[in-house]
């Protein structure tokens, strides 16, 4: 009886003191260029492009265009890019990353500011580079109406 309370206690002291270690912020960005660079690579992906015009707030004057496009695995119909690029008076390129349909990545290009880059874990924020605390609960909520239109 002694014996098997030892190794129960043996047990919860190596599980505990193993515990989960937190990525430093270094190694998420560097697990996450490791990702995207496979994400880029894979030529396999199917790719469905949809252009058309932007509009003013309601609705009646063009102001300029957009280009998306989805790239999925036909077969399994994961997801695993949208790019999602407006012109108007400057050039916004917002690309959102995901793996085994969760998103893990999301980087913006725009013609007249630093490079934005936001790291998730599915929709929760792991940290940000050069994006404020709105740009990226509104880059996050895009993500997520991107997927919910992609699944239909």
């Amino acid at each position: 009886m002694t014996r098997k309370i030892l190794y129960a206690i043996l047990i919860g002291t190596v599980l505990f003191s193993c515990g989960i270690k937190k990525m430093s912020n270094d190694e998420i960005a560097q697990t996450t260029e490791i990702l995207v660079a496979k994400n880029k690579a894979n030529k396999t992906l199917k790719k469905e492009t949809t252009e058309g015009a932007l509009t003013d707030k309601d609705g009646y004057n063009d102001i300029g265009k957009f280009k998306y496009s989805v790239y999925y695995d036909e077969t399994s119909k994961a997801l695993y890019r949208i790019e999602n690029i407006e012109m108007t008076d400057v050039t916004l390129t917002e690309t959102y990353y995901f793996k085994d349909n969760d998103l893990y990545f999301i980087e913006t290009l725009e013609s007249s500011a630093a490079e934005k880059a936001i790291y998730t874990k599915g929709f929760e924020l792991l940290m940000k580079k050069n994006a404020s605390d709105a740009e990226t609960k509104l880059l996050i909520n895009k993500a997520k109406r991107f997927k919910t239109a992609f699944k239909k």
